[in-house]
């Protein structure tokens, strides 16, 4: 039996980093605070919109109580969710990809630490959901990445084994969701990663997704 995919959101299947500090800034100017460039923000993602928000105020020296951080954390959402894929783009390749995988017959989902009811829009206004089985958020379970209950979540969703999975992920999050799930990982390098890829432990690494087949069927073969 083909292995089960779950792929990450950001920065491995979509760079959506240009929507996200769209939003940031937007919701940095109704409080009169200068904006952020992409690139610092682009460092923010990957553990949820609640702890980007936190980091984004951290970064601008912006004391912040908890109860107000949540209700930052609620107006991006509210404002990201209007049309969360405006800027963003599906990585090249990808389609094709993922179109040669399901073809081979692997199921393939998406876990995101993005919240679920946002990470459903971009991933259907993206088109990326004819291809996939699941999609888990985060909210669906209690911890988000890189516990590696999420992943779980998924792997139920799709109704296989978790020692049939194969993890696809861009970041040190992702790396570190694989290890404590025990199964495969493999890097793509072109997303949101801070550190080389060789700090990160990987079974394999990708920067075209059109070496993605070839990787996940050697990786089948072992």
């Amino acid at each position: 039996m083909a292995k089960a995919l779950i792929f990450d959101l950001d920065g491995t299947l979509v760079d959506s980093a240009p929507d996200l500090n769209a939003v940031a800034n937007r919701l940095l100017a109704e409080r009169g605070l200068e904006p952020i460039d992409l690139a610092t923000l682009t460092g923010f993602i990957g553990h949820g919109i609640p702890q980007t928000v936190k980091w984004i105020f951290q970064h601008l020296d912006v004391a912040m109580s908890d109860e107000q951080l949540a209700e930052a954390a609620d107006r991006f959402i509210e404002i990201y969710s209007a049309n969360p894929a405006e800027l963003s783009i599906v990585y090249p390749g990808a389609f094709a990809a993922l179109g040669e995988l399901s073809e081979k017959g692997h199921k393939l989902a998406i876990c995101t630490n993005k919240a679920e009811t946002v990470a459903i829009k971009v991933v259907k206004q993206l088109g990326l959901d004819k291809y996939m089985d699941a999609l888990v958020g985060g909210g669906r379970t209690a911890q988000k990445k890189p516990h590696p209950a999420p992943l779980f979540a998924c792997a139920d969703d799709m109704k296989v084994a978790t020692d049939q999975i194969i993890y696809i992920g861009d970041s040190e999050t992702d790396a570190a969701t694989a290890v404590a799930a025990n199964i495969p990982f493999v890097l793509y390098t072109e997303g949101y990663r801070k550190q080389p890829p060789e700090a990160l432990k990987h079974d394999a690494l990708f920067d075209d997704f059109a070496e993605l087949p070839g990787i996940i069927g050697k990786l089948e073969s072992r």
